[in-house]
This record gives C-alpha cells, structure tokens and sequence, in this order.
C-alpha cells in the first residue's frame, strides 16, 4: 500500500499546535516530526535547534538500530527511546506507522 501525506496550511496549523503544546508541557528546546527515512515533516521550538536534515537522519536511523536491538533480544514491541545526558536529554518516539517524534 502506498500513502501519500500532504500537508497544507489548514492540515498542519492543528499539528503545529500539538506540537507546540508538547514543546511547552515538556519545556522542550525543539519538537520535530520525521518521516522514517529522517526527513523533517514539521518542527516547532527554538530556532537555535532548527534542524537542517542531518538529525532527522541519524534520529531515525538510532530508532530502527534500537527497534531491530530489541527485536534481536526478544521484544515484542518498541515505541522509542529516551536519551538522558547531563545537561540535555531527548526522546524519540514512535508516531504512527511512518512516523517519528523527536523531543
């Protein structure tokens, strides 16, 4: 099956706003959607963490590395992972079937 995602004005203004949500509930720098390959869907935050494609790209290639990890060691399932350093942290989740979420 192949899916065709089109954002527009209209679609991505609720989606933004989530995001943003998320960014203030969680006091995130930055929230961005990826598609599984990395690309940058839509991104709200600090401008000074703007991504310019190169964390998409290894974000979503941590996440399959950690899922495939998990699945070699006998999870049933993977949603994400949580990365917790000493001054930042992040999260990466799963949001949908060809979705991420990096926080």
């Amino acid at each position: 099956m192949i899916a065709h995602l089109t954002l527009t004005a209209e679609t991505v203004r609720p989606l933004l706003a989530a995001m943003e949500g998320l960014g203030r509930e969680a006091e995130a720098r930055r929230v961005s959607l990826l598609h599984d390959s990395g690309l940058v869907l839509a991104e709200t935050g600090e401008d000074a963490h703007q991504d310019q494609g190169e964390s998409g790209a290894l974000a979503a290639g941590a996440f399959f590395a950690a899922r495939h990890l998990a699945s070699r060691l006998g999870e049933q399932s993977f949603n994400g992972l949580h990365y917790q350093g000493a001054s930042r942290d992040f999260l990466l989740a799963s949001a949908g079937p060809e979705a991420l979420l990096l926080v």
